[in-house]
């Protein structure tokens, strides 16, 4: 392999890796497809826009916006948590329509009392207030329309998991960086 240029060691490498396994985010995946497909975690919707106290951006009368901290705040939370959730649902589509044979599809459910499951797949199922019971009801239905194209299993796990999902970043104060420098020089330069 010593003797191959670049280009043919490249070629032997695509070779070789037809059989790897192609671990690939959602956003990537679009117009590819696969033999088989694991969609993990479409279950999960981070919580980033309910968390923010700084910044809102979003989109009005076909301008994007970002709001520092208006009278309008909350309603452009609003706004931004509703465009943040129909980019979920493509995104959620394109992971599901990558598969040529067999796509396999991870549900978990996380709602509590004070919080529906607001995913993307929860919205695409009409499991966001639905309770346990709804869910395995809609599941045993999918399977019964569709016995050969949709199956699934219930999992239990025993015990509960010791940390969060994802780690929330520490919350850090906004302040701009002190000047250190003059901005004057006696030194300039024009363009005439």
């Amino acid at each position: 392999a010593r003797g191959m240029n670049s280009a043919e060691n490249q070629q032997l490498r695509l070779e070789c890796d037809d059989d790897a396994v192609h671990v690939i985010s959602r956003h990537r995946s679009k117009g590819l497809e696969y033999p088989v497909v694991f969609c993990p975690t479409l279950w999960h919707r981070g919580d980033y826009i309910n968390r923010e106290k700084t910044i809102i951006q979003c989109h009005e009368q076909g301008r994007m916006i970002a709001d520092l901290g208006s009278e309008h705040f909350e309603k452009r939370r609003a706004r931004a948590l509703t465009e943040e959730l129909a980019e979920d649902v493509r995104i959620a589509y394109v992971a599901l329509t990558r598969a040529q044979y067999r796509c396999y599809l991870v549900w978990a459910d996380v709602r509590s009392e004070q919080c529906a499951n607001a995913s993307a797949l929860a919205w695409l199922l009409e499991f966001a207030e639905a309770g346990f019971a709804d869910q395995q009801a809609k599941f045993e239905s999918l399977r019964n329309a569709e016995p050969t194209a949709f199956d699934y299993r219930l999992l239990t796990v025993s015990g509960s998991p010791e940390r969060l999902y994802r780690q929330a970043p520490p919350a850090e104060p906004l302040q701009a960086r002190l000047r250190n420098r003059s901005l004057h020089t006696p030194w300039q330069m024009s363009s005439y």
